[in-house]
């Protein structure tokens, strides 16, 4: 059974020369751009772009996290990967992009278009599968790192946060591994790895790999935007602030833009109207346009961040204006009260006015210096220390405390008669003897 491939190799021996091609390569190129529905210029002009705003953001994102973490978190090592797996893709496309308009070209008339090539190029299509498999490949991994550096940061936002939140998170990392397992490897699973003879030119369409393969893509674009709006139904941020966060997951929604119209308009009918097949340059480069969107998805996550740092400092400096200057009634207010102190305090006794605080000097607060206050009794006092204090040093004396006591009692009976002074001193006298008695039977 011959391929599809041996069958082109016969009808170019039929219509072109031994010698080569005899056609104008300008209208070759016209040909082939009409076949692939895009010029070749701007193709490989809309490739380059993208890949240079998806690298100098990821760039930049790097640049920022480094500076204000110092160091690289896992959420960074897949924006990395992702930026590492669009290079080579991008460099698939430029290898492949003649092989690929050839291919464009052969599939919306094999009878017709088979006359502008030679023998040579028509079998250099047999090595073409090999790099579309790497292309998609590279491109799924691209977008997967991305969505996985999302949930990788998103962890770190809800973890601590709700159960049924991690489940969702779960739910969505597992979608997104069957995804990526799905889409990288779909082409290889219809034409096989290295072999043309299923997909030559360009790859059959299969109804139910296209729709499932767009379906999971969706899902997990829909999932990664479910957990940030869920996390901010629960936060306290102004409504400005959110909506500024779900503008940025916008770009989410062009991806799902993106991939539906991938789906939809990325098939070829042939003349006949049965046989479809993909296009193959409009679908490379609405693939590389997805990945490059979620690179730069990935690197403007600096940026946001570098904003919202600036929000929140315009945010205190806003409140602090508005202390400094109040507006009239607040200022009418603050004095109303600051009078109405007044007046009470004007009130009070001359015996309240005069009387001392209990502790004097600056309230320190719940610190340990608080703490070296109240032992040294507000700094009233040297405070005293338990270093070299012995047992004997810290009993009582009976002497000093004897003195202390008439020296009381002589302030207080100075109106009482000498004799019934000296009688209440000499019964009160007795009142140290137990303490000296208590003395003498420790010895």
């Amino acid at each position: 059974m011959t391929s599809s491939m041996d069958k082109l190799a016969l009808l170019v021996r039929s219509t072109v020369p031994f010698n080569g091609n005899t056609t104008h390569p300008k209208q070759r190129e016209r040909i082939e751009n009409a076949a692939a529905k895009l010029d070749k210029t701007t193709f490989l002009a809309l490739v380059g772009i993208f890949t240079g705003v998806a690298v100098l953001a990821a760039s930049t994102r790097i640049f920022f996290n480094v500076r204000k973490r110092g160091k690289l978190f896992v959420d960074d090592m897949f924006a990395i990967l992702a930026t590492c797996c669009l290079i080579a893709s991008t460099g698939f496309i430029y290898y492949i992009h003649d092989w690929m308009y050839i291919a464009a070209a052969m599939a919306s008339n094999p009878k017709k278009n088979g006359a502008l090539y030679t023998k040579t190029e028509i079998a250099s299509l047999r090595g073409l599968l090999k790099w579309n498999n790497l292309f998609f490949f590279f491109a799924w991994t691209c977008i997967t790192a991305v969505k996985f550096s999302f949930l990788a940061l998103f962890w770190l936002l809800i973890r601590d946060v709700s159960r049924p939140l991690l489940w969702l998170w779960w739910f969505t990392v597992a979608i997104t591994t069957v995804s990526w397992i799905f889409n990288g490897w779909r082409n290889a699973i219809v034409c096989g790895w290295s072999s043309a003879s299923k997909c030559a030119p360009a790859p059959p369409y299969v109804k139910e790999f296209g729709w499932t393969s767009s379906a999971l893509d969706i899902t997990t674009d829909l999932l990664i935007i479910l957990i940030p709006i869920l996390l901010l139904r629960n936060s306290l941020l102004r409504w400005a602030v959110k909506l500024r966060i779900l503008g940025f997951l916008c770009l989410n929604l062009f991806q799902i833009a993106i991939c539906l119209a991938r789906t939809i308009g990325g098939v070829i009918r042939g003349r006949d109207g049965r046989s479809v097949a993909f296009g193959m340059v409009y679908i490379f480069l609405l693939i590389h346009v997805e990945a490059s969107v979620a690179v730069i998805m990935s690197g403007v996550t600096a940026f946001w961040t570098v904003f919202a740092a600036r929000i929140r400092d315009r945010e205190r400096q806003r409140q602090s204006t508005k202390r400094r200057s109040p507006g009239i009634c607040n200022s009418f207010m603050v004095w109303l009260r600051r009078s109405n102190g007044k007046s009470k305090t004007n009130t009070l006794p001359s015996t309240q006015k005069s009387k001392k605080p209990f502790l004097t000097g600056e309230i320190t607060g719940g610190t340990l210096r608080g703490l070296g206050t109240f032992i040294r009794r507000h700094e009233r006092e040297s405070g005293l220390t338990t270093n070299g204090i012995t047992a004997l040093d810290s009993q009582y004396d009976p002497l000093q405390s004897y003195h202390e006591y008439i020296r009381k009692e002589n302030t207080r009976a100075t109106d009482i008669p000498l004799q019934l002074q000296t009688q209440g001193t000499l019964d009160q006298m007795k009142k140290p003897e137990p303490s000296l008695q208590l003395k003498s039977n420790d010895y």
